[in-house]
């Protein structure tokens, strides 16, 4: 028993047999014996040029639109991220500077631009530290002071420690005295 390979045909070929089957000039029968096409296979390639022609005319084309709505769908996507993200930062950030560095998110950085922004025109612009030790000794009273004392409006006017840990901060009288 002999198989028979199926043929393949190219999309210009396709088209041009589709195309003279919409003409109507000759029956799918007649087309189909002149170029040993399957008449069933040129009706269906007639029905895609027929479903496929009024896109081939509109101002959108689909491959365009679906590119377009699997970018809409990716924004989407990202946006709801991103306000998860911001949720959660608002219900956990208490904004409380610690000493230790560790591995951060992309989205600490805000909290950090900002915090630098603070401690440069709170404490930095307004002294003139002569020595490196003067500079540690006022930002180390500056950070005291923003964490235990300085209420923040984004925390409801509490401060980062009591937010951070629950309650009053108790501060340490070394952190009263500026050097």
């Amino acid at each position: 028993m002999l198989l028979r390979m199926r043929k393949t045909y190219d999309a210009a070929f396709k088209a041009k047999v589709a195309f003279e089957a919409a003409k109507g000039e000759k029956t799918i029968g007649q087309i189909a014996s002149e170029l040993s096409v399957h008449p069933n296979q040129i009706r269906l390639w007639r029905k895609h040029l027929m479903e496929q022609l009024p896109e081939l005319f509109s101002s959108r084309r689909p491959q365009e639109e679906k590119a377009r709505e699997e970018i809409e769908a990716e924004l989407y996507q990202q946006i709801g991220q991103l306000k998860m993200e911001v949720e959660w930062l608002k219900k956990n950030h208490s904004r409380s500077c610690r000493a230790e560095a560790g591995r951060s998110r992309v989205y600490d950085n805000i909290f950090v631009e900002r915090l630098w922004r603070s401690v440069k025109y709170e404490e930095v612009y307004l002294h003139d530290y002569q020595t490196v030790p003067a500079a540690r000794a006022h930002l180390s009273a500056y950070f005291e002071f923003y964490n235990n004392e300085r209420p923040h409006e984004a925390l409801g006017y509490r401060t980062p420690h009591e937010v951070y840990f629950g309650t009053k901060a108790r501060l340490a009288p070394a952190s009263l005295a500026m050097v």
